[in-house]
């Protein structure tokens, strides 16, 4: 009888291996085609994979990158769900399903998200840059500024995030430390002509005309295409005839 058992244990555990490997060799196929974009093709390879494996949280949540990108917003937020609930310390999909509530302009949903996200993986830089930006479109500033402020500490050398913080500095006027994260900004990227236009504005509002004109004009032939820098050239130019 003992010997029976073991038999049986020894078989469970055989066929097991070979089913866990299966849905998992699914599952790598899959994401090889969706990182050259066969996006079609990766998901009925999850499909396989999740089929074999009904509790595969991470086919879910590669499943629903793949969903998104066929234009699947529903299907992938699903998906999304079912690779949480398979495994709720999944970091990357709260992140996934916070970016397309935000998408569905779902900001409070999203932002429970990407908190979920950061209390999970607190060095998760994206998810604090994408919290920081809907604090700012709900007009939360501080908390934005303190998400940025942790996404800088996470990345020293994340334009977005030092051009987000200087959008936030000049819309309450704390315009000198603006100046200092456009510069930033511009450091790392000095082809970014949004951000000499904003310094420029922000140059504007501290009396620095001639700075205003510089970064202004600078922006222009980067962008000259952008009729708001033209526009705030000629305010400055004004104020210096």
């Amino acid at each position: 009888m003992r010997t029976t058992i073991i038999f049986f244990v020894i078989i469970f555990i055989f066929y097991d291996t070979i089913f866990t490997q299966t849905a998992k060799e699914f599952y790598e196929r899959g994401n090889e085609k969706s990182k050259v974009g066969k996006y079609k093709e990766a998901i009925l390879d999850y499909d396989k994979s999740i089929k074999l494996n009904s509790i595969f949280g991470s086919a879910f949540r590669n499943r629903a990158y793949a969903k998104f990108n066929m234009g699947n917003i529903k299907g992938s937020i699903d998906d999304y769900n079912n690779a949480i609930k398979n495994d709720p310390y999944d970091f990357l999909a709260y992140l996934g399903r916070g970016s397309l509530f935000t998408k569905q302009k779902n900001y409070n949903s999203a932002i429970k998200d990407f908190t979920e996200t950061i209390r999970l993986n607190p060095k998760n830089e994206i998810a604090y840059n994408l919290r920081g930006n809907l604090y700012v479109k709900l007009g939360r500033y501080k908390e934005a500024l303190l998400d940025y402020d942790n996404a800088i500490l996470l990345n020293s050398r994340a334009v977005e995030t030092f051009f987000n913080r200087g959008n936030i500095k000049l819309a309450i006027n704390d315009n000198n430390s603006a100046i200092k994260d456009f510069s930033r900004a511009i450091d790392l990227d000095p082809n970014d002509a949004l951000a000499y236009q904003n310094r420029g504005k922000a140059k504007y509002k501290i009396g620095d005309y001639k700075g205003s004109i510089e970064d202004e004009s600078r922006s222009i032939s980067i962008e000259p295409n952008d009729i708001k820098s033209y526009t705030f050239r000629g305010l400055a130019k004004n104020k210096i005839k």
